[in-house]
């Protein structure tokens, strides 16, 4: 069995079998995604980029994959994925995700789920247009990031976080079609409020409490109207 990757890791990795009982719902964050993508991969050839340690690879062959492919930059995150999440449809590769070491037009479905948010703002591009070549025409690209504007702060790891504008803006650059959904929308009211009310001391810690007890539903659904804020998009593309 590989050794420990910890919960967060320099790239801000996920690792489900090391997340304790009060950070569950990230992993139900994670895995939703997948799942979600999980209905479009019977008998396709599957791309996952930044895998990360595995699991979501692992689960988008369980649904009938013909086959999966998991890149990620990271030896320890590739090597911990071959040990724990070892499936016979799944291959797991170290690969740069704006320089994918594959063939033009070679997949069908490809996943990359919070990964845009991490890469140098140089790389964005390079990373598109290379999801943009990987894939079939008619191939489905699942793609999700946080919301920006849902965002106290930017993310310690993230060089970048997009309005649910700019983001169309970006993915309408390179795909013609595109439908946009959300994850755990919080009301705006409460959003508002918690803002203000964070300057106060611990209120941080009461407004993390409210969130996981109140606001952490995992659903994916069309995106809220003007009353709630999703704290993530997720963006199914289709190729030209």
């Amino acid at each position: 069995m590989p050794g420990r990757l910890g919960v967060v890791s320099k790239l801000e990795r996920l690792v489900p079998d090391e997340t304790p009982l009060y950070m569950r719902h990230l992993c139900r964050l994670h895995e939703a995604r997948y799942k979600f993508a999980a209905d479009r991969v019977a008998s396709k050839r599957v791309l996952d980029v930044a895998c990360g340690v595995g699991y979501g690879a692992a689960l988008l062959a369980d649904a009938g994959a013909s086959m999966v492919l998991g890149v990620d930059i990271s030896p320890e995150a590739i090597g911990y994925a071959r040990h724990r999440y070892a499936r016979p449809s799944v291959h797991y590769t170290l690969g740069e995700a704006s320089s994918l070491a594959l063939a033009d037009k070679s997949v069908d479905v490809l996943v990359s789920f919070e990964t845009i948010e991490h890469l140098g703002k140089e790389k964005i591009e390079p990373f598109l247009q290379e999801l943009r070549r990987v894939v079939k025409p008619g191939g489905a690209v699942f793609l999700s990031t946080p919301n920006g504007e849902a965002s106290y702060k930017m993310g310690a790891y993230h060089t970048v976080e997009f309005s649910l504008g700019e983001f169309r803006s970006l993915l309408g650059r390179y795909f013609p079609q595109i439908t946009f959904f959300g994850q755990r929308s919080i009301p705006r009211w409460y959003f508002a409020l918690a803002g203000k009310a964070r300057k106060l001391p611990l209120v941080w810690c009461l407004d993390a409490l409210v969130r996981v007890m109140f606001f952490s539903s995992a659903q994916i659904r069309n995106l809220p109207a003007g009353g709630a804020l999703p704290m993530f998009f997720v963006a199914q593309c289709v190729s030209e």
